[in-house]
């Protein structure tokens, strides 16, 4: 089915999936199409997760006192799985 003519952001339906719980496994087929399968539903779902910064800043405050050296804030960026990324239409 193409997901375009059930949600024209059916992308972020399926994060929405993602953060409710269930497994969805991910094929790159040729031409560019992907593949989605729904694996498994979820017992229960989940709430949406607390913002990244909050928990990042939680983190630091908590475990570092409030002040992280460089080495220590790439720490916590990959102990949370965080990325840094640029807002959109933003440039450097």
């Amino acid at each position: 089915m193409d997901l375009v003519k059930v949600a024209l952001r059916y992308s972020a339906r399926i994060q929405e999936m993602y953060v409710a719980g269930y497994e969805i496994n991910v094929e790159e087929l040729a031409g560019g199409l992907t593949k989605y399968i729904l694996v498994k539903e979820p017992e229960t779902k989940k709430g949406k997760p607390d913002k990244a910064l909050n928990v990042l800043i939680e983190g630091i405050k908590n475990k570092y006192n409030g002040n992280v050296s460089i080495e220590q804030l790439i720490e916590e960026l990959n102990n949370n799985n965080f990325t840094v990324r640029r807002n959109i239409g933003t440039f450097c």
